[in-house]
């Protein structure tokens, strides 16, 4: 079975992604919700790590979508609307079907510039999020192509919020950190090229 590029990112981020909440767990800081994997500007793959949300919230809907704070490093006036190719992200409870399709620049609560990235559902009668302290904020993936964008560097972690500060207010949930995958070392793939002989050849000998 071949494995494609996409998934074997998606893959490497959920495990950085698990190692961070690890770290953010033992030092205090909000839970990591998301992981941003910016090792290819044009396929930006956001991947949910499964951990809860920091408090219960119910009152706001996916058109309002989800706010990371400060993730652009410059105020972004042009393209600021970005649909998703692929996406399976959506809240926790999946209870409503409903998937995040977009990302769109926002402004910061306070600051006047375009530095956030809202990621929301393009419909404004979209359903209600839930978010639930004790089970997984979000699940899934979403990928989009943020290529001539001011992206943030690796390591860059700031607030994760439910909600949309210009219309319907924000409360923060968790965190989310900037990630870029290695690619796999030459020991890797050397062992990934036995492994795949020896199987090879076990058939060979069943045959």
């Amino acid at each position: 079975m071949k494995i494609g590029p996409n998934i074997l990112r998606t893959f490497r981020a959920a495990v950085l992604g698990a190692i961070f909440a690890l770290i953010s767990a033992a030092s205090g800081r909000a839970q990591i919700l998301l992981t941003v994997d910016i090792t290819k500007p044009d396929a930006v793959v956001f991947t949910a790590t499964g951990n809860g949300p920091s408090t219960s919230v119910g009152s706001y809907t996916f058109y309002d979508g989800i706010d990371l704070v400060n993730f652009f490093t410059a105020n972004v006036t042009t393209d600021d609307f970005f649909p998703a190719t692929p996406t399976t992200l959506t809240t926790g409870d999946g209870s409503s079907g409903t998937l995040f399709d977009s990302g769109a620049s926002t402004e910061s609560a306070g600051e006047g510039d375009d530095v956030d990235l809202s990621l929301f559902t393009n419909n404004e009668g979209a359903p209600t999020m839930s978010f639930t302290t004790g089970q997984p904020a979000l699940t899934g993936a979403l990928t989009l192509n943020l290529s001539g964008q001011p992206l943030p560097s690796v390591g860059t972690s700031n607030a994760l919020l439910a909600g949309y500060y210009a219309v319907s207010g924000t409360t923060p949930i968790g965190s989310y950190v900037v990630v870029e995958a290695p690619e796999p070392s030459t020991g890797t793939m050397i062992a990934v090229g036995f492994l795949t002989l020896a199987v090879a050849r076990s058939r060979r000998i069943r045959a």
